[in-house]
């Protein structure tokens, strides 16, 4: 285990900066490391937080990967997620059943009322025409119900990235998106929506 200390002025950099500390460990974005990569954000407008960034949990091994790659995946993530102290994010896809994911399913095991559970709907720009309301019942807690509710964020894609659209940037785009939007505007109204609020709401 080797300690490595990096100050980091441009937010724009740490990205790429974690992506390198990520390969450095578990070997160039193949496999999984038990090692952490910790981040301090010193900032007078930041909220007071402590995240672990988990890997998604994978179902299929990629060349060059273990192939029992899910299951270290899972104990990894298992042994966070049982402390008592810890919030769980599960993040999920609005184009995804969210009652039939993984995530939920390891959440509701080690916090089966759902107290410390948070739900966080991804990617709403990529929901079904006409599967809009159905992310507004999930959202107001009606399908599967967790005593922290749900957010709804819309992260940089991956274009957006390429492109290098700035993180002020996608932060409007971000709140233009759930403002403007035919049915995801109420989530916005009501403060479900937008990363800032998310941030917000786990700072209570």
């Amino acid at each position: 285990f080797e300690t490595v200390a990096i100050a980091i002025v441009d937010p724009e950099d740490v990205e790429e900066m974690i992506r390198e500390a990520q390969d450095k460990l578990a070997g160039d974005g193949l496999g999984i490391s038990n090692d952490l990569i910790s981040m301090e954000i010193t900032s007078s407008d930041a909220p007071d937080l402590t995240l672990i960034d988990l890997p998604g949990i994978s179902r299929v091994a990629l060349q060059g990967q273990d192939e029992n790659i899910g299951d270290q995946i899972k104990r990894l993530i298992h042994k966070y997620i049982s402390r008592r102290e810890t919030i769980i994010l599960v993040v999920v896809p609005c184009n995804v059943d969210i009652a039939t994911t993984e995530a939920l399913k390891m959440a509701q095991e080690v916090d089966p009322d759902g107290e410390r559970t948070l739900g966080i709907l991804t990617k709403p720009d990529l929901v079904d025409e006409g599967t809009e309301e159905k992310v507004v019942d999930i959202v107001h807690n009606e399908i599967i119900p967790l005593k922290m509710g749900y957010m709804i964020v819309r992260c940089r894609g991956q274009q957006e990235i390429t492109e290098k659209v700035s993180l002020t940037e996608a932060l409007e785009s971000e709140k233009a998106f759930f403002r403007d939007h035919a049915h995801f505007q109420i989530l916005y109204d009501e403060g479900h929506a937008t990363i800032p609020k998310l941030a917000e709401s786990l700072a209570l």
